[in-house]
């Protein structure tokens, strides 16, 4: 099982009807779930059960008697909504028991999902067009050791339809969006990520150093600057040279991909980012070019 292999491992659209009957009408049978979420061709009911089996081995439904599959009881019943299941679904996605070996993709579970993600969050995003599988591989040909571009057991992103499925999974877990100009451009942006993950960073304090914030961040959401995941990929590509190589960012910098997010929270009024003159901790937000645009030594939130 993988989660970018869509034809075998199921795709979100199913996950979000099959969620949202459960949700409805609570727990019941498998073939009752994929009778009501399948009714006869021409919908594919296979897919139904893919998508089931994977949710279930990611944990957010769970078997129980006679059978029965239901919510996970490990989330409170309150936080079981559409609008939160994307959210849910990507704590399961990077916890570390669905990602039992970075670099597998037989039974890589959520793994091919994570190094993939974590690999396109570190390119420099003024740089970097995606618009689709021939400009995402010329840039693992250039950037990635030749054990890991893809086509054997261990790569990176193995062919197109695991990038059809990593566009699809990043999107809807809200790393990326779809943009219209080059057409289909994937665009990095883990705005809502970020997002979702700030009341639990800040808990009941309204201000945080710029080291404490990031720590927290990437505590959180693995695959961001410096968090595990992230670290586990950005090793291997360091071992890559050429002219042509990804090249890592001065300590302190942030991404360009989490620039971004924090430069897009900034105007919507949901983070202040400050510099306070006699403050020695401090991180870099980079522009074009590597640029040094913005100092940030405290990171300011207020519910």
């Amino acid at each position: 099982m993988s989660l970018l292999n869509r034809p075998s491992d199921g795709t979100h659209s199913v996950l979000i009807v099959i969620y949202k009957l459960l949700m409805t009408e609570g727990a019941m049978p498998r073939e009752r779930i994929i009778g009501l979420c399948a009714p006869p061709a021409p919908t594919d009911s296979d897919m139904v059960g893919k998508t089931l089996n994977t949710w279930l081995d990611f944990g957010l439904f769970e078997e129980g008697p006679g059978k029965t599959i239901n919510l996970t009881k490990s989330v409170p019943r309150s936080e079981h909504t559409l609008a939160n299941l994307p959210r849910l679904a990507r704590q399961l996605v990077l916890r570390e028991e669905n990602n039992p070996d970075l670099w597998e993709n037989k039974g890589a579970k959520a793994s091919d999902f994570t190094r993939a993600i974590s690999w396109l969050l570190a390119q420099d995003v003024y740089e970097v067009t995606l618009t689709g599988w021939a400009s995402a591989e010329d840039l693992l040909l250039k950037q990635v050791p030749a054990n890991l571009r893809g086509g054997r057991e261990h790569g990176l992103i193995q062919n197109d339809t695991r990038w059809a499925g990593l566009k699809a999974w990043s999107v809807w877990l809200g790393f990326a969006w779809r943009g219209r100009h080059p057409n289909e451009v994937l665009t990095l942006d883990p705005t809502p990520v970020v997002v979702d993950a700030i009341p639990g960073i800040f808990g009941r304090k309204q201000s945080l150093a710029a080291s404490e914030f990031m720590a927290s961040l990437t505590e959180t959401v693995p695959v961001l600057d410096d968090g595990v995941y992230r670290r586990i990929v950005e090793d291997k590509l360091a071992d890559h040279s050429g002219p042509d190589a990804w090249k890592a960012l001065p300590d302190k910098h942030v991404s360009t991909s989490l620039t971004r997010a924090l430069l897009r929270l900034k105007q919507d009024g949901v983070l202040r980012l400050e510099l306070k003159a006699d403050a020695k901790d401090r991180v870099f937000l980079t522009g074009r070019q590597q640029r040094v645009i913005d100092q940030i030594s405290h990171f300011s939130f207020k519910p």
